[in-house]
């Protein structure tokens, strides 16, 4: 598997539709060539949209935090504040949230993401009454917020199933999960910066769940806490083994750790 040869069997493969194995991965995140795995990853793009792989696409869409407010205090994280820090903690009213909504309109914005901390009081009933309330007021913005580890806390402070959760507010208003509180999935590097949140086989159980009752999602990976590469991959294999039976996530998105300002420290070691 170092020889070059060997390297573009495997990526040939892959180009091709085939599967490679995480040990397989590895080496190719290790050793391959950035040109050749970015030929190998274009073909895949290009078989996937034939007929349309000329084209690109953006959208507009705005940010909006409802909350920092937060009981799940992630060490790599700078935006929370805990529920009895009065003075840094925040929540956003109804009006202000419509207000931003009114602005993305109006900038040609079509999606907002609602994103915020897992408020000790916020339950089911919060986010049916937000999304119902932007909804009614712009049809025609796409709700893509949240993720598994929010509706994991709603349903507990609700007192419902995580179905029931999901439902109720995919009735309401929201279109689709975003992969926020992926975070990293395997046990260890998890448990080292986000030790109060699910596991990694309960998030992707939550959005299994949320997959077969027709809300789509995309998938996220933080990179750079002191993970190792195998690990990364494992994090890939992970979200992959979910996608093969639900096809349920639309997009992948890496992203970096950002050492500033949280308990985590140090410096980021993505590459």
């Amino acid at each position: 598997m170092t020889e070059k040869a060997d390297l573009q069997s495997v990526l040939d493969r892959a180009a091709a539709g085939g599967r490679i194995t995480p040990e397989e991965a590895l080496v190719l995140y290790r050793d391959a060539p950035l040109h050749a795995l970015g030929a190998a990853a274009d073909a895949v793009r290009r078989r996937t949209y034939a007929g349309t792989e000329h084209i690109a696409t953006y959208i507009i869409e705005r940010n909006i935090n409802y909350t920092n407010v937060c009981v799940t205090a992630c060490k790599f994280c700078a935006f929370y504040a805990a529920p009895k820090d009065t003075d840094k903690g925040w929540t956003r009213d109804l009006d202000d949230i419509l207000r931003r909504c009114a602005e993305t309109v109006e900038l040609g914005g079509t999606q907002i993401m609602f994103q915020g901390g897992h408020h000790p009081d916020y339950g089911v009933e919060y986010y049916e009454k937000h999304f119902k309330a932007i909804k009614d007021a712009f049809p025609q913005l796409v709700i893509h917020s949240l993720g598994a580890s929010e509706v994991e806390h709603m349903a507990r402070i609700s007192g419902v199933s995580v179905e029931e959760a999901i439902t109720r507010i995919h009735e309401a208003g929201l279109d689709s999960f975003a992969g926020a509180g992926a975070e990293l999935l395997p046990e260890r590097p998890r448990k080292a910066i986000a030790p109060l949140k699910e596991s990694g086989e309960r998030w992707l159980e939550i959005m299994e769940t949320a997959h077969t009752l027709g809300v789509e999602s995309t998938s996220t990976m933080l990179m750079g806490t002191g993970e190792t590469n195998a690990e990364r991959i494992e994090h890939l294999r992970m979200i992959r083994d979910v996608q093969d039976r639900t096809g349920g996530f639309r997009a992948f998105i890496p992203y970096t750790y950002q050492p500033e300002n949280n308990h985590l420290k140090g410096r980021t070691q993505a590459t």
